[in-house]
């Protein structure tokens, strides 16, 4: 047997494409958990929004070239800079470069000509100039500019070649790497700076210019157009059709990991590169953006405009600023995303702070506190005061499921369990049987055969409604102290249903999900204003047919109810959810991973403030936001895989289930730092810092005492006595996110003595300080977590170093010398006048 012909000639390509497919499956949507905002022409006042060039400067200031001048954002609002109120030569911006002087480089260009371009400067003081340009030869339009360490300014231009620029001696020099005719078939397209020299990305060769010796020309890659340094220092190539080289031993080494098959030239053109703190590279490309991971040599997500917040797909360039979020120019404007700055917490029974294994049921009271209920008891966190209380109740019969909590007027708790019912107001617990006329005080004899198995359980109103399995409902009045049957519940629906759930609506109406006989999964719509009876089953759903999972026909409603803030019913289902919007059903199929894995039963579903739908399965987490999805796992931070409640507060998802309860948080976490010595013992903390955290309280005068197993000795004050240390000395840094399961290898640290330049990061704890000058010495240590978010207070301590203590040191020890030997010397003259006495 032969393969056909076409199979042969194209099946290298149908195979890789296949893959770049499984691959895109995997990762739609690797980071919905982001934020956006955009920035468009309403916002900088500006008709031309194609954004060229992004910089972020030592003030922290935010300076963006498009073709319409030069951006600059405080935090605040922008400012527009154009040749008109500015001295830029042109008004298309497209290179920024900031030298280690704090100038401001600026190339610029003329719409549609690439002979006309120019050069300008921006000095800290807020002075424009402009340099006189190169004798005999135009600039032209400056495609790239980089500021190198031996203060040079490198110049790329579209046609006319590559230049330095020397200010301090306003001198030019065309670089004689590019050889006669190259300027005008190559653009230098992107400068960057390594060890080996400076590296020109060009639409031709790669080239690098050492310091010494002869420029070198590469046949590979050719067409360079982005460079980026990765967190180790190492310098990375992307070419217009998708390469990626990293250089090695001086070389270009093209990596083996296979890049989007739709990065092709023409469509898909790969404009810009950025490396993050993680390693992870990002590409800006004609079709969007994607993360690359090199390690893995996967693709982690693709951002488009229909996905994400980016004003449009083109995306021309990318900056990551020093809190974390990140900046993507497009052709319509900026859009900014800040999923870096959001961060999980998880709390378990294994950290001391939760009493429970399992979490089961969430809710918040009205005072703000959340109720955790689980096998063992009930956890309480208080938001305002930061601070964990575990309850363990003395009312007999509590088990390890609690399906529902709520909370009546008169401020009693409810636990709600399958055959009783808790009750907690302040310190006093009571336990409560179920039967056919109420709830019956657990203590007298004989009511549990009466019991009748609980459904549901809910607060409506101030008072207490319970649901059994067969139909009948009871509330409970905290005011009157009386149990009432609700008619309704003797109604024909609910006398042939087995109720599992009900949910009560915004407008009154009430939702029960039941088994029919037969049996028929069953949806039940009770509206009180009419008292008619609504009944929706598989043969009247009939669902719109979905691609993936299907909806079982012999779906039997085990899942919760929830209705969404903008009125739309859901409803758990096998693997899926049952939405409503008032007129049309429809089934949406829930996978549980990249490979179609099912999900299983739905446990729990919640809405945030951003719109996504957070459903919980026995599989883990899955995200929902329109047509798209993501999976969240154990890994990503959830406290297990089976997840048991989902509860939306105070700014943040709770999640919980079998490991404890983990918090999801928009708002940046972040780090203390702590100094200490090199046996362990804690130095000093900044004043913010001195307080202590434990599984319960917080103590103000002392700082962390447990972290990762090491032991952090309390501190008096910050403000101590001087440290006494030789020239060469070294230090540990302790960094710790409050309530916040980071390990302290996660962590990177900075140092600064006196008024010297922070030294590079570093998750290396220990620096050692060498050969010091003697004196007074102010050290600091800062610390930033792997969210990008770095402490604003950093750990200080002063320091004594050399001789000043070496004078009183001496004298000590001559004093204790002399004291010493004069003891001697006493007691052996008295011991020899004794011996003569009784001599």
């Amino acid at each position: 047997m032969t393969l056909p012909r076409w199979i042969i000639k194209h099946g290298p390509l149908f195979f890789l494409a296949v893959c770049w497919l499984a691959q895109e499956a995997a990762y739609p949507a690797d980071m919905m958990v982001a934020r956006w905002r955009t920035f468009t022409a309403r916002d900088w006042l500006g008709p031309q929004t194609s954004v060229r060039a992004l910089h972020e400067d030592k003030a922290g200031r935010l300076w963006a070239g498009t073709a319409g001048g030069l951006l600059c954002y405080d935090g605040l609002g922008w400012r527009r800079f154009t040749p008109q109120n500015s001295k830029l030569p042109y008004p298309v911006v497209l290179s920024i470069a900031e030298s280690q002087d704090g100038v401001l480089w600026i190339g610029t260009g003329r719409p549609g000509a690439g002979e006309e371009g120019g050069l300008c400067r921006l000095d800290p003081a807020g002075r424009w100039s402009v340099p006189e340009g190169p004798p005999r030869k135009k600039l032209g339009e400056v495609m790239s500019l980089l500021a190198a360490r031996d203060g040079r300014l490198w110049v790329g231009t579209r046609r006319n070649g590559l230049f330095t620029y020397e200010p301090a001696k306003q001198q030019w020099t065309l670089i004689d790497g590019l050889q006669p005719g190259e300027g005008s078939a190559y653009e230098v397209t992107v400068l960057a700076e390594s060890g080996q020299g400076i590296w020109a990305g060009t639409t031709g060769p790669a080239k690098c210019f050492p310091a010494a010796g002869q420029p070198r020309s590469f046949t590979r890659p050719e067409s360079v157009s982005a460079m980026a340094h990765d967190r180790d220092g190492r310098l990375w190539l992307a070419t217009r059709v998708g390469e990626l080289y990293h250089i090695s031993g001086g070389r270009p080494v093209r990596h083996p990991g296979l890049l989007p098959a739709r990065i092709v030239e023409g469509a898909g053109e790969i404009f810009a590169l950025y490396a993050d703190v993680s390693g992870r590279l990002w590409l800006a490309t004609a079709q969007g953006v994607s993360v690359y991971d090199p390690t893995a040599q996967s693709l982690r997500a693709w951002w488009t405009e229909a996905n994400s917040g980016l004003p449009s797909s083109p995306v021309r360039c990318v900056l990551q600023k020093r809190d974390g979020s990140l900046w993507f120019g497009t052709d319509r404007g900026i859009g900014v995303c800040d999923f870096r700055s959001a961060g999980w917490q998880r709390f378990a029974r294994r950290q001391g702070i939760l009493i429970n294994e399992k979490i089961t049921a969430i809710a918040r009271r009205s005072d703000g506190t959340l109720l955790m209920a689980g096998d063992r008891g009930v956890d309480t966190y208080h938001p305002t005061q930061n601070r964990w209380q575990s309850v363990r109740p003395d009312a007999g019969g509590w088990n390890d499921r609690i399906d529902q909590i709520a909370e009546t007027g008169d401020g009693t708790v409810w636990f709600i369990s399958p055959y009783q019912v808790f009750a907690w107001k302040g310190s006093r617990w009571r336990s409560y049987w179920a039967g056919p006329g109420g709830l019956t005080d657990a203590s007298r004899s004989g009511m549990v055969q009466e019991s009748i198995g609980l459904a549901w359980g809910q607060a409506v109103q101030g008072k207490l409604w319970l649901g059994a399995q067969t139909g009948g409902i009871f509330s409970y009045d905290p005011a009157t102290r009386r149990w009432e049957r609700l008619p309704f519940s003797d109604a024909r629906e609910m006398r042939s249903a087995f109720v599992r759930t009900a949910l009560r609506c915004k407008d009154g109406s009430w939702w029960f999900a039941a088994v029919l006989p037969g049996p028929v999964g069953a949806l039940l719509r009770y509206d009180p204003a009419s008292g008619k009876w609504n009944t929706h089953t598989r043969q009247s759903i009939r669902p719109e047919r979905t691609q993936g999972i299907p909806f079982d026909p012999d779906w039997t409603p085990t899942g919760p109810l929830y209705e969404s803030p903008d009125g739309t019913l859901w409803a758990g289902a096998r693997d899926g959810l049952l939405r409503y919007d008032g007129h049309i059903w429809r089934f949406v199929a829930v996978s549980a991973g990249p490979d179609g894995k099912r999900a299983g039963e739905i446990r729990a579903i919640a809405a945030d403030s951003e719109g996504r739908l957070w459903v919980g399965t026995e599989e883990g987490i899955v995200i929902l936001r329109g047509e798209e999805s993501q999976h969240l796992t154990e890994e990503d931070g959830l406290p297990g895989q089976d997840i048991r409640a989902i509860r939306v507060a105070e700014g943040s998802v709770w999640i919980a289930g079998e490991g404890g309860v983990s918090r999801f948080r928009t708002e940046p976490v972040v780090p203390e730092t702590y100094l200490a010595d090199g046996r362990g013992e804690v130095l000093c903390a900044a004043p913010s810092r001195t307080r202590l955290y434990t599984s319960y309280e917080s103590v103000p005068g002392r700082i962390a005492v447990i972290l990762s197993r090491l032991r952090l000795w309390p501190v008096e004050s910050a403000d101590e006595a001087p440290l006494r240390v030789e020239s060469t000395f070294q230090l540990r840094a302790f960094a710790a996110n409050p309530w916040y399961t980071e390990e302290p290898d996660s962590f990177w640290h900075s140092w600064q003595i006196d008024n010297a330049p922070w030294t590079p990061e570093s998750k290396d704890p220990f620096y050692t300080f060498r050969n010091i000058a003697g004196g007074a010495h102010s050290i600091r240590v800062r610390a930033r977590n792997r969210w990008l978010n770095v402490d604003a207070t950093p750990a200080e301590r002063r320091v004594q170093v050399g001789g000043a203590r070496g004078p009183l040191w001496g004298a000590g020890i001559l004093a204790l010398l002399g004291w010493g030997l004069a003891g001697y010397l006493w007691r052996a003259r008295r011991k020899g006048a004794k011996g003569r006495a009784r001599g």
